[in-house]
């Protein structure tokens, strides 16, 4: 959770940033998997949208996320299991990436207050 909130915080300043960003990349990759269930929920950065989703692709590296909603990433999951490949499951996360692109000029500092408001409890955990 705190590579999540990571990667929602250097939004407010990615210009200078990017290297930062790069060795979030490369965690996750090296990790092979991200879950931040609040993920939409918080990361507007057209560049980091684009960064995480390029990590579920082959030349990417094949990440496993698990970044949608419980009760989308529920279903997703059920529907992998029905089918037997994930391919549901990667059509609702390109739709979601999709969709929070049209997000990415909402006001960061609304975001920034939501986010502080909603999560203070664990960002103040040691």
């Amino acid at each position: 959770m705190s590579l999540g909130y990571l990667l929602v915080l250097m939004q407010y300043d990615l210009d200078h940033q990017y290297d930062m960003l790069h060795k979030c990349i490369d965690a996750i990759k090296k990790a092979k998997s991200f879950s931040f269930q609040k993920f939409f929920n918080y990361i507007i950065n057209v560049d980091i949208l684009e960064e995480i989703s390029y990590l579920t692709t082959t030349t990417g590296g094949n990440v496993n996320l698990e970044i949608l909603s419980t009760p989308t990433f529920q279903a997703s999951k059920q529907r992998a299991v029905t089918r037997g490949v994930n391919k549901g499951a990667r059509d609702d996360l390109k739709q979601a990436f999709v969709n929070q692109m049209a997000r990415c000029y909402d006001n960061l500092d609304d975001l920034f207050i939501e986010f502080i408001k909603e999560e203070h409890s664990f960002l103040l955990l040691p």
